[in-house]
């Protein structure tokens, strides 16, 4: 049938761009084959030797041509990766394991220039599953002769962001390990939206693309309204889910239903949603996260996005998913009430706090209107709650305000209600990233709910570290002193 294979051709990109980066060893986890080049680490250190371990792929085994050619391209690699182990190996020895594999595999294309260390050998060369390894061996002595010019992983990240040579699980590296609400994460986002629109997988150029919508369909005319696209989305996707419940579609054909979902309606939640279950279900965490987050900006009357998007945190072992776990459950037992319902009469710091923060992209508005400096003066000279009406009230006038919503978050909070608190301080970040503000203000709200390790993630970060601002420095340094007696005294925190 012309027509199904027509319709399911995407899926199959898509399927096969998922299995290409597990197969790829997305997070350094491969494929697993006894005897294969799945089992050959790039870096190995034994007793005073480092071995380094490069590969390239013959075009044809039977040549004798093509089998030089391989291995000198084989040792050149393996050369490569030698050089950029050393110059940024503080940074690759203290990331894990399953990091450095990945990291090293993929991200010594940025490099530049040349660097030849003394005493370097040839410790063995061999052919497997098509490709020509060289295995190179250097003391450790002499490595340590090499300066080390890559200090972070942030500028890791913003080299290889920046290079030529880029590859799906190596942006995956760096969309899992950018911190949400910082401008490198904002930057691997969009780098990794135009890398897969070039690549033709347009559902994940959708998930990676920084702002809630991206019609691809809008230069041509669309007799539906917003609201129909989205209930036929839905239908769509409600019917391929009683399908697979029983046992009659596989993920290729539910791949094919969340592609049709988005080409009519790319805010679908419950496309999103079942997208992000796919890319977790294929051990890709980073990009799960980032469909689970798409779904959370457009649907305001479910937990499943919120939910999705906290499993996804999970597995990726974030220092911020318990906070997100208590921010989920509180968000479910509000909707749960009348009260919280009747706050409708305020759209944006209603949807703001359904979306955790997710609601609101593009530009950030420096506007400062009269309520917003009433708001200001009120909370810094009276009780909180005499400022909150207004605080509110000054949010719903400029929701794109980052100065707003952390007066609302900070009224929230010196309320003694950081879980309300949370979504404003998120939906600022979204807004104007690396905000040393927001980002203290996250922390302290961690403080105050007794978590210590996701407090510990937001005042890290370097925006905070650098900042100029005497009440960022003073809040850090406390948390650090109380951090301090705490292990002095034995006590740990969550």
């Amino acid at each position: 049938m012309p027509g199904k294979n027509l319709k399911t051709r995407g899926s199959f990109i898509l399927l096969a761009a998922l299995i290409f980066i597990v197969a790829g060893g997305a997070f350094g986890r491969p494929v697993r084959a006894v005897g294969t080049q799945s089992e050959i680490p790039v870096l190995e250190i034994r007793q005073e030797m480092v071995y380094i371990t490069g590969s390239a792929r013959l075009r044809n085994p039977d040549s004798a041509k093509d089998s030089e050619r391989t291995a000198k391209k084989s040792r050149l690699a393996a050369l490569k990766i030698l050089a950029f182990y050393a110059e940024a190996r503080d940074l690759v020895d203290n990331l894990a394991p399953v990091n450095r594999e990945i990291f090293l595999k993929e991200f010594y294309v940025s490099r530049t220039g040349t660097v030849s260390p003394r005493g370097i050998l040839t410790d063995r060369q061999f052919e497997s599953e098509g490709k020509i390894f060289t295995t190179l061996k250097i003391e450790k002595t002499a490595m340590a002769e090499i300066p080390i010019t890559i200090h972070s992983l942030d500028e890791a990240l913003v080299r290889y962001l920046k290079c030529e040579i880029q590859t799906i699980a190596g942006f995956h590296f760096c969309l899992g390990h950018t911190a949400c609400g910082t401008t490198l994460d904002l930057f691997a986002r969009q780098q990794a939206t135009q890398f897969f629109t070039r690549k033709d997988v347009p559902e994940l150029a959708l998930v990676c693309q920084p702002n809630n919508t991206l019609d691809r369909d809008s230069t041509k005319p669309n007799p539906l309204t917003d609201i129909q696209r989205y209930r036929l989305a839905e239908e769509i996707i409600f019917r391929g889910m009683v399908a697979k419940n029983n046992h009659n579609q596989d993920d290729i054909q539910t791949l094919a239903l969340v592609k049709q979902a988005l080409n009519i309606y790319p805010q679908s939640p419950s496309a999103l949603t079942i997208l992000s279950t796919l890319l977790l279900k294929r051990e890709l965490p980073a990009l799960a996260r980032l469909a689970a987050e798409k779904a959370l900006a457009n649907d305001f009357y479910a937990n499943r996005a919120a939910t999705q998007y906290t499993s996804c945190l999970e597995v990726e072992k974030s220092p911020v998913t318990d906070l997100y776990k208590m921010a989920t459950a509180n968000l479910k037992e509000h909707c749960k009430t009348a009260k919280f319902l009747e706050t409708t009469n305020q759209p944006a710091t209603t949807m703001i706090s359904l979306s955790l923060g997710r609601a609101f992209t593009g530009p950030a508005s420096n506007h400062n209107s009269k309520i917003y400096q009433q708001a200001e003066q009120t909370f810094l000279h009276d009780p909180p709650a005499k400022a909150l009406p207004l605080t509110i009230q000054a949010v719903e006038e400029n929701p794109h305000s980052p100065r707003a919503l952390n007066l609302l978050g900070s009224t929230y909070r010196e309320l003694g209600e950081p879980l309300k608190a949370l979504p404003f301080f998120w939906q600022s970040l979204k807004l104007q990233p690396d905000s040393d503000l927001a980002f203290t203000n996250l922390a302290l709200c961690c403080t105050d709910l007794g978590l210590e390790s996701a407090a510990k993630f937001y005042f890290d970060r370097q925006v905070v570290k650098k900042s100029s601002n005497a009440w960022v420095n003073k809040c850090r340094q406390d948390f650090i002193n109380r951090l301090n007696r705490n292990h002095r005294n034995g006590k740990t925190g969550s």
